[in-house]
């Protein structure tokens, strides 16, 4: 059922409530829980030290030894010159990293103080919303109130998503407000469900009635006069079966197909990119992808929740599928094949290329393998252009001579 108001009828009045302060569900926990949470992050403290030392007097010491002799040879100025190339490739991921460092910093300081501080309140003044920003930063996640005066009407509505969920939208002048009725408890009446100690605690796909019959947010808005068919919510609450409706079920067998040749064409495929995979045509392509999917599910009357997430999940997985798949276009358009080019070493794994129409190339891993090869010696690489317009270059003869190279060690 999407976006379906349900109208009002007349249920039983219970008690007048005067004041309910409700918190975050998944926020809230029991003194048990509470108690079962600090053990589990004490087992998994404890366990790391243990961990490195059984592996440490059980791994065979032979590929210990090959471990740090990998990172043996990267000196300071190495690892400056490998930011540096990583730097002109992409320098737009060293600029936004700051900046999801920060928003993660801001949402973790949300998510550390909602437990305490946010609170959804009703009173027999109105509705108010008390954010777990604190001051300074409260702008982010703002507080909101609304006087009983302000709202024009509360209807209940149910988002079909593999189930429904009960929404509650509050009209007011100009805005609407909307609240979830199962992500908010009232922490004097709610009992916590009696799961086992780390059994993944999985919702009900379909709505219990009898929980939204005694959801506290109802009661108090019941207590005020209003009234909700919980019945009608009930029969919408089942969602929409994705494999029931042929648009939807074409989207699905596509989206798993894509997966398959994904990872069955990496596996099999002996070549891989000479420089950086073409990123923004691939997410590009995955987008319009998406949205072909979006406008082809809503053909088959799928709701908007169901299309868009399928249709994001087709352009995603249409993109991962152009990994392997532009590798293979470029290998089936190659008039010329694979040809052998000698490439110049200038020493840490960077190859100058022979002339101005192939790429230079530049190698980290393994590096014991790149670090003690002299500057101004020769390197067979194999490289391949297709119709695509980049050049791939074999991966499976690079691996045969790293094999060689470490079997003579």
């Amino acid at each position: 059922m999407s976006h379906n108001e349900i109208n009002r009828l007349n249920l039983d009045e219970p008690a007048s409530v005067i004041r309910i302060e409700l918190v975050r569900r998944r926020f809230y926990q029991t003194p048990k829980q509470r108690h079962r949470g600090r053990f589990a992050i004490w087992a998994v403290l404890l366990s790391i030290p243990i961990s490195f030392v059984v592996i440490f007097f059980t791994i065979d010491r032979s590929l210990l030894n090959a471990l740090f002799e990998l990172y043996r040879g990267m000196t300071a100025q190495n690892w400056i010159e490998a930011v540096n190339r990583h730097w002109k490739k992409n320098p737009i991921a060293y600029l936004l990293s700051p900046i999801f460092v920060v928003a993660h910093m801001i949402q973790m300081v949300g998510v550390v103080r909602a437990p305490k501080h946010e609170r959804l309140i009703f009173d027999v003044q109105g509705i108010r919303y008390r954010s777990p920003m604190p001051n300074g930063l409260d702008w982010i996640w703002p507080s909101w109130s609304l006087m009983w005066e302000e709202v024009k009407g509360i209807t209940l509505i149910a988002w079909t998503l593999g189930s429904g969920i009960p929404t509650l939208s509050i009209e007011t002048a100009g805005r609407w407000r909307r609240v979830n009725l199962l992500a908010w408890i009232d922490p004097k009446t709610f009992a916590a469900p009696t799961e086992k100690l780390f059994q993944w605690n999985a919702r009900s796909q379909h709505v219990a009635i009898g929980e939204i019959h005694a959801n506290p947010i109802l009661c108090f808005l019941t207590s005020r006069g209003y009234a909700f068919d919980l019945a009608g919510l009930q029969a919408g609450a089942t969602g929409f079966a994705l494999e029931k409706n042929p648009q939807s079920r074409v989207m699905m067998v596509t989206f798993f197909a894509l997966l398959a040749y994904a990872a069955i064409d990496s596996l099999i495929g002996a070549e891989t990119y000479a420089l950086d995979p073409p990123w923004l045509p691939m997410f590009a392509a995955g987008n319009c992808v998406a949205l072909a999917a979006l406008a082809w599910m809503k053909r088959g009357a799928v709701p908007w929740a169901e299309s868009i997430v399928v249709g994001v999940l087709a352009g995603a997985a249409f993109s991962v599928a152009l990994y392997p798949g532009l590798l293979r276009a470029n290998q089936l358009t190659s008039e010329h094949g694979l040809q052998c080019h000698e490439y110049l070493s200038e020493g840490n794994g960077r190859l100058t290329a022979p002339n101005a129409s192939l790429p230079d190339m530049n190698f980290e891993m393994p590096q014991e393998y790149w670090a003690p090869m002299p500057a101004a010696t020769l390197h067979a690489i194999w490289l391949r252009h297709g119709a695509l317009g980049f050049h791939q270059y074999d991966l499976d003869r690079m691996r045969a001579q790293w094999r060689v190279f470490f079997s003579n060690k």
